[in-house]
């Protein structure tokens, strides 16, 4: 059963008819694009579902005019860190939080569109 939620764009990946991925994400500002949530299923990494859902994240920032895209990751997720260190972003922010196993640290990446 598919149902459509209200509420920013989510976008799928699948395989073999199974969703194996998704990222949520919208316009936040009038130059920032904002990614929400992005999870790829461990059992597919490093099989281009996250480089996938991450072009669909490009392609809606550049058609509404944005000039960067943001996210938050916690400062102990190292696969999301070293990934979004990869595709060039920087971390420009930072704040403290309370999750249901204790206090953590988020980081804000920021990734500047090239123009042009």
């Amino acid at each position: 059963m598919r149902q459509r939620l209200a509420g920013p764009p989510i976008h799928v990946a699948e395989s073999a008819r199974k969703i194996v991925g998704y990222v949520q994400h919208g316009p936040v500002a009038d130059s920032i694009h904002e990614v929400y949530a992005i999870y790829v299923d461990p059992a597919v990494l490093g099989k281009g579902f996250g480089w996938a859902l991450w072009q669909q994240v490009e392609r809606d920032a550049r058609e509404g005019g944005k000039s960067a895209i943001e996210l938050w990751v916690l400062q102990g997720n190292r696969l999301g860190i070293d990934w979004y260190d990869r595709q060039g972003g920087s971390v420009v922010g930072q704040r403290d939080i309370e999750l249901a196993d204790g206090a953590h640290t988020e980081l804000r990446y920021r990734f500047d569109r090239k123009t042009g």
